[in-house]
């Protein structure tokens, strides 16, 4: 993998990855803008976890602590930027990366060291500006330890379904006060943290090879149609064009 310096301040790699590799934990002083040219990445962030499509971007700021997978074998593009960032850069976020985009990445990537052509970074740095929210799966981790621990069995057993009156019973704190906590912590509701942790399982069983209906049942839907219905409310595509779709 070698590093094109597009400009002073702005630099990029695309190298292809094999299932199951990546980077491990590492930080840098520039902002990453990163995503898989086929199929998806799982990355991580302390106490966060995104899985994105291709043609979605993780963005991590600069100093972020980070590390990520390819969840097939794929083609992964990498943006470095120092200086002046997009307006959305503080926090780390999913962004759609246009077909414009992408195209504009490609050629500067494969253009030999400093030879860009003028107008092409202003136009990057537009479509940048521009990008909207990514279609992605995101999910915070708790810091509490014993929240934690139920996540990390909803991890291993995400068709679990039982309700948050069993879990507060489990861990010894109040009901109220368990769903304020899971919210404040997480950002998200206990059921619907459930409902993202299935969902992201079942794409991480998908990218293992599993069928449809298998990995479906795995993680806790009824069925295949619902499945469906549920990745494509939150990916925008089914769970075989997740795979196969090529940007």
């Amino acid at each position: 993998m070698s590093l094109s310096i597009i400009s002073p301040k702005v630099s990029g790699w695309i190298h292809t990855y094999a299932a199951g590799q990546g980077q491990g934990w590492h930080s840098h002083e520039e902002g990453q803008l990163i995503y898989a040219c086929r199929g998806g990445l799982q990355v991580f962030t302390r106490g966060e976890c995104w899985i994105s499509p291709a043609l979605t971007a993780v963005w991590l700021p600069g100093g972020q602590p980070h590390s990520w997978l390819s969840l097939t074998d794929a083609p992964v593009l990498s943006l470095y930027l120092s200086g002046d960032k997009p307006a959305w850069e503080k926090h780390a976020a999913a962004r759609h990366i246009s077909p414009l985009l992408h195209a504009l990445l490609m050629r500067v990537i494969d253009e030999d060291n400093g030879d860009v052509p003028p107008p092409t970074l202003p136009l990057i740095r537009s479509e940048l500006d521009r990008s909207r929210t990514g279609a992605a799966v995101w999910l915070a981790q708790p810091a509490d330890h014993r929240l934690a621990a139920v996540c990390r069995y909803l991890d291993e057993r995400p068709d679990d379904d039982r309700p948050l009156a069993w879990w507060s019973e489990h861990t010894g704190i109040e009901p109220r006060t368990l769903a304020r906590r899971f919210v404040r912590q997480t950002g998200l509701t206990f059921g619907d943290w459930r409902r993202r942790n299935r969902l992201q399982q079942a794409i991480l069983r998908l990218a293992q090879g599993l069928p449809v209906k298998q990995a479906a049942a795995e993680t806790g839907y009824m069925n295949a149609r619902s499945f469906n219905t549920m990745f494509k409310k939150n990916l925008g595509i089914t769970p075989a064009r997740f795979l196969s779709r090529r940007v």
